[in-house]
Parts: structure tokens; C-alpha cells; sequence
């Protein structure tokens, strides 16, 4: 991998957003009280209306803002982002998370004293000291084809530029607004492309973004279906065996049996449509000949 020039940036945040306001105002917020002043902000606009615009115009933060709008679709909007970053560290807050206020200066510092690793991951926190969902490993491990799979989210993805133009950026059949019906797990895909051409990857179990907890029953049916096939097809598409399908078929079922237990129908609908996209997924052959990045 290529060494990077010493005028770049230490940290480019790319941010796609769509529908938000208040919330991104607050990631605004927690950016500009970061203690680490080499940063950039890309914002990548898929709103029909002006509202990112006029925010900007009222922000009075010094740090380097980019605003560029670009079609919907998660992917495609972090691949114009990532086009336009100039840090040697990149990453991908949602619009509606937020930062703690020494985070980005630990990042940095962890990628300078670890420079044998490409990616960086870490939990994300409700701001109360809560981890939002279960999927997190229970302590800080290099990152494998197992871990991957509970340890890697977009909003606390922090990942070496070199790494990025090793393998292209994010694959634009997958994930939120994505053309295809696979919603979810570019994050993941992103990171496992990345450890097939040898990169590695640590889970730091000490640090976290924060970022709102929404729960199984807060998810529209469609949506559920969509992370469920989004997941799914990330198993097929990297070759994960049958038994892991399986495994993780079963968690979203044992989830449903308990949501059918304590009378909560929002969970129940939530349960079984991840249950049945992941299986659906996998088994759609005719997509992933398609959409393999």
C-alpha cells in the first residue's frame, strides 16, 4: 500500500444524509468539540429540499465542510464521499449519531501506534453508557471472518485510505437505497474485501460512537426484510458455509419465539422477516452473480 503525503488530512468524515435536521446539527456539534483539528467533513446531500444547505450556513464551526449532493443510496453516496476525501483515515457517522468528545484524537493516535492495521471498529452507545443491540464482541480482538460479523458497523468503521483505493470503496448493490433488495451489510463487505487482499482489522471494545437505540419493533416490516436479504446475501457472497446461514437463521427465530412469549407483535413481524431474508438472501444465486463488487 502506498505511503501517504504528509499535507494530508489526519481524518475525513463522510456523512450521507437524507430526512434529518436536528440530528445532524448534533453530529455538527460533537465534531467541533473534537480536541483534533486536521479533519474534514464531507456531507453528502440526497434531501430534494435546501435544509443541509441553510444549516451549514448557520453552523459557525471552522473545520473544513464539503457539501455535494448525489443520488439516493447509501453506497453510492459514501463512494462520492470517498472520492472527494483527502485524510488518510476515513469514516462514516450516520446522520443521526454522534461522537464523544475525545474520540477522533484516540483514533488517530490508535492508527499511528498500530500501523500494521488498515481498520479500526468500535461499539456504539445509546449515550447513557448502554451498547445499542447485542452484536458486539465482549472484548477487544483482531477482527476475523467470524468477529466481522458482530464487530463491524458503518457509523464506528474507521478505515486507512490506502486501504479504500485497495478495494474501490463501498459495493453499490448493497445497503440502504441500494437498486437491489439487499439493504444492509456494505459495512461488513467493505471489510471483509478488505481482509482478503490481507488487510487487518481490530475491534476496540473501549471506544464507541453514540448513536440512538432503535429497537426490533421500531423497524418497518419492509426494512427488516431488507437487512435480513442485505445479510444474507453478504453470507453467500463471501462464501460462508450453510451452518453459519443457519446459525444466524436460527438467532432471528429465537428472537421471534420470545417476542411470541411476551406478547410484543412489533418484534415478532421485525424476527421473522430478518429470519426469513437472511435465508432468502443466501439463496438468491442469480443476484450474486451480478452484484459481486
Amino acid at each position: 500500500m502506498n505511503e501517504f503525503r504528509e499535507e494530508q488530512l489526519s481524518v475525513s468524515l463522510i456523512v450521507a444524509t437524507v430526512g434529518r435536521t436536528q440530528e445532524l446539527n448534533r453530529l455538527l456539534e460533537s465534531i467541533a468539540v473534537q480536541s483534533l483539528t486536521s479533519l474534514e467533513l464531507i456531507i453528502v446531500d440526497q434531501n430534494a429540499d435546501d435544509r443541509v444547505k441553510q444549516l451549514l450556513e448557520d453552523s459557525a464551526h471552522s473545520f473544513l465542510r464539503i457539501h455535494v449532493r448525489s443520488p439516493r443510496g447509501l453506497s453510492r453516496a459514501r463512494n462520492v464521499g470517498i472520492n472527494l476525501a483527502s485524510g488518510r483515515i476515513l469514516c462514516f457517522p450516520d446522520d443521526d449519531c454522534w461522537y464523544p468528545g475525545d474520540l477522533l484524537p484516540q483514533v488517530v493516535q490508535w492508527f499511528d501506534q498500530h500501523q500494521d492495521y488498515h481498520f479500526l471498529c468500535c461499539t456504539a452507545q445509546d449515550g447513557r453508557g448502554r451498547e445499542v443491540a447485542s452484536r458486539w464482541p465482549s472484548h477487544s480482538l483482531a477482527i476475523d471472518r467470524d468477529s466481522v460479523l458482530r464487530a463491524c458497523a458503518s457509523a464506528s468503521l474507521f478505515i486507512r485510505r490506502t486501504a479504500l483505493d485497495e478495494i474501490g470503496g463501498f459495493d453499490e448493490g448493497m445497503g440502504l437505497g441500494a437498486s437491489t433488495p439487499f439493504q444492509s451489510a456494505e459495512d461488513s463487505d467493505l471489510a471483509l474485501r478488505c481482509m482478503s487482499r490481507g488487510g487487518k482489522g481490530w475491534f476496540a471494545k473501549q471506544l464507541y460512537v453514540y448513536h440512538p437505540d432503535k429497537g426490533a419493533g421500531e423497524v418497518g416490516n419492509s426494512r427488516a426484510l431488507g437487512y435480513g436479504m442485505g445479510f444474507g446475501y453478504l453470507l453467500r457472497k463471501h462464501r460462508y458455509s450453510p451452518r453459519t446461514l443457519i446459525y444466524h437463521v436460527a438467532r432471528a427465530l429465537g428472537g421471534l419465539i420470545r417476542s411470541i412469549i411476551l406478547a410484543e407483535p412489533g418484534k415478532t413481524c421485525f424476527y421473522w422477516n430478518s429470519a426469513y431474508g437472511r435465508l432468502r438472501g443466501y439463496l438468491l444465486p442469480r443476484f450474486t452473480k451480478n452484484l459481486a463488487h
